[in-house]
């Protein structure tokens, strides 16, 4: 088995991960049980936790650098660089906060026609605020611009979802 054929069978594992993660928030907004809330935030917090190990592993920049040292195809790179860019961008994301942001969002929806939209609305600008006030005091300064980033990121979301909303 090539170093190539390695890491395409780790993403595609990770990425049937990400599929369960995608599963699990659909059957919350369609067929969760009531009291079921506790238990689904804990389930989608662990699995993000998983999924953003494996996304950020040094497993997985071995597998890389190994398949980059090979001789690839035109698609075989763009692969390469794509989950490359995929490794990198996650690990600029802090893993507490991924398993945070995971743990917050199966909260219940009691009317509305767009379930998931006012909890996230409700959540996640005090959320993204303390994050960023906690990762700022002790944060190395690449991290501390990407909890700016996020932060910024969180507050343009808002937006667009109260627009969404009126």
């Amino acid at each position: 088995m090539t170093a190539f054929s390695k890491l395409m069978e780790y993403q595609h594992q990770t990425e049937a991960l990400g599929k369960i993660a995608a599963r699990l928030g659909w059957d919350q907004e369609t067929v969760m049980p009531k009291g079921a809330l506790q238990d689904r935030a804990e389930e989608s917090a662990a699995l993000e936790k998983t999924l953003h190990d494996r996304r950020s592993s040094s497993e997985l920049e071995d597998l890389l650098a190994a398949a980059q040292s090979q001789a690839l195809t035109a698609l075989e790179k763009r692969q390469v660089s794509l989950i490359e860019r995929a490794l990198l961008r996650t690990r600029k994301v802090p893993v507490e906060l991924s398993v945070a942001l995971a743990r917050i969002t199966p909260n219940p929806i009691k009317s509305g026609p767009r379930p998931g939209k006012t909890t996230i609305l409700r959540v996640l600008p005090p959320f993204c605020q303390r994050s960023f006030n906690c990762a700022a005091r002790k944060a190395k300064p690449w991290r501390k611009a990407a909890m700016q980033w996020l932060t910024r990121r969180c507050l343009k979301i808002m937006n667009q979802m109260e627009r969404s909303r009126l």
